[in-house]
């Protein structure tokens, strides 16, 4: 999906670059369909989560959160919902934060392996079902 929409401002890029309009108009647009699709795969590439001993890092092109592990009320087994995404699949993990309203969405190859290392990290969260919750929200 990530490669189609790049080709596709890329393409757009090379469609304006040859059409026969005023010279700025024709700049403007070839110089977005190629920003839009290195942007597209910036995003891709650059997409990744760290999990030190105290926080949780969410990267992804320009944008980074630092998430104190303390502050996470749950990490939910989700579709996609509302929050900040930094996920590149539709099958994601809601981290709930107490001092945010919607969360942060994320996406690790190893889902069981990103829960059971940030259980380990943050002695706080118990298992419940598919996620992990706060032990006082039990």
């Amino acid at each position: 999906m990530f490669w189609s929409i790049a080709l596709s401002g890329w393409g757009i890029g090379l469609w304006a670059a040859f059409r026969e309009v005023a010279l700025e108009d024709q700049l403007m647009v070839a110089g977005l369909g190629f920003l839009g699709g290195w942007s597209v795969l910036w995003f891709w590439f650059t997409t990744r989560y760290r999990i030190t001993a105290t926080s949780l890092h969410l990267y992804s092109g320009c944008f980074h959160s630092q998430i104190p592990l303390r502050k996470i009320r749950a990490v939910i087994a989700s579709r996609k919902g509302w929050g900040m995404s930094y996920a590149l699949s539709l099958e994601t993990l809601q981290i709930d934060v107490a001092s945010s309203r919607f969360g942060y969405q994320i996406s690790p190859e190893d889902r069981a392996g990103f829960m059971k290392l940030i259980a380990e990290r943050c002695n706080l969260l118990a298992a419940k079902g598919e996620g992990l919750i706060r032990r006082e929200m039990l």
